[in-house]
This record gives C-alpha cells, structure tokens and sequence, in this order.
C-alpha cells in the first residue's frame, strides 16, 4: 500500500467517523426553550417570556404541557444546566435573577403576575417534568429513560437532592407571543 493509498483510507475512515457523529447528534434528544417578546440585540433579556419547551429529537419538536410555573423551572435547569442545583437554590435563583423577578415585563399585559416558587412546590414540578418528559421520549421513539434526562443526584448535605438537566438545551427567541 502506498503512503498516498494509505492516507486516503484514513481520510474515508474519518470521513465516516464524523458522519456517523453528525447522524447521532442530529437524533439525540435535547429541550428547546422559547422566549418570547424579545428585544431584538438581546438574549435572554429582562422582560421576556417563557412561552413554551420542547423535546427535540431531529427536527422534530414536541410541546411539554408545562405551567407557567413549570416553564420557570425548567428554564433555570437549563440556564445552569452544568450545575447541581437543589429546590432551595432553584427557589432562590427565581426570587434573584433579574430575569424571572421581570418575566414578561415587555409584554403589553397589565395582568402579569409574579412567579412564586417553594421548595415543596419545585419537587412536584420534577415529578410532572419527568412524567412529561417519559411520554414525549416515547412518542419520539427515544429510548432514553426521564431519569437519566433529570438527574437527581443527593448531595453531602442529609436528605438534600440536586438536580440537573443531562440533555443539550437550547433557547429560541420570538419578537412577540405567537404561542397561544
């Protein structure tokens, strides 16, 4: 075999290589988060809203039937997505960031209200997640486990759990509410 042989058979191997990657990323499953009334320049800015989330897996989106307090939750998993965040500090990141203290501040709503969240009510919210999150995998045809997509995780501190999203997510912004 020549060098020139040589090099083409290992240009055709990672070729493939990175085809076959491309396929796989291209089906593994990953939440899609819309923002919408966004200011244009911006991302993730004071004053948006969270319209909607997703399973993705390919093209193909699949709406979670979340509350408006559930999408807030589900952000912030997905905002500190590489971190382990507990009920407590999820309570507390809604109740600081300047993000979720003026959710939906751009709209032109005067019956926007503020998002309240508790410890006991943020557990219950991961339940519905997970129960949301195994029927879109299924009707997706993903065999991936709720469980493996949330991760609960205990912590050093007695019977304290973390959480965290092990899944890609990624956020879209829409200029106005044209989700409902």
């Amino acid at each position: 075999m020549s060098a020139s042989t040589s090099f083409e058979h290992i240009a055709l191997a990672v070729d493939y290589l990175v085809a076959k990657r491309k396929q796989a990323r291209s089906t593994q499953p990953r939440l899609v988060i819309v923002h919408g009334h966004h200011q244009p320049g911006t991302a993730c800015h004071c004053g948006e809203t969270i319209e909607q989330v997703f399973l993705g897996v390919g093209r193909r989106l699949i709406a979670l039937a979340l509350s408006p307090t559930g999408l807030v939750v589900v952000d912030i998993l997905a905002r500190k997505r590489s971190m382990l965040l507990s009920a407590a500090q999820i309570e507390q990141i809604a109740a600081s960031h300047p993000f979720y203290m003026h959710l939906g501040a751009n709209t032109a709503s005067k019956n926007r209200r503020a998002i309240r969240l508790a410890r006991r009510s943020i557990k219950v919210f991961i339940s519905r997640f997970r129960r949301l999150l195994a029927k879109a995998s299924a009707q997706a045809g993903v065999e991936t486990r709720p469980e493996n997509i949330l991760v609960s995780e205990p912590t050093d501190l007695l019977n304290i759990t973390a959480y965290r999203l092990a899944l890609p997510c990624e956020f879209a912004h829409v200029s106005g509410s044209s989700m409902g």
